[in-house]
């Protein structure tokens, strides 16, 4: 029983992550847009 919640917990942890790096893309991609329109596109 034990090694099955171990087996669910790993793969729980592996979701979890992978979640968090789609947070993380997205994130980055709202401030990365940000940056654009205020030093970029006043120069274009």
């Amino acid at each position: 029983m034990a090694d099955l919640w171990i087996i669910v917990l790993d793969q729980a942890a592996d979701h979890i992550q992978e979640i968090h790096v789609m947070i993380l893309f997205i994130l980055i991609g709202a401030a990365e847009r940000r940056f654009f329109r205020k030093t970029i596109k006043p120069w274009l």
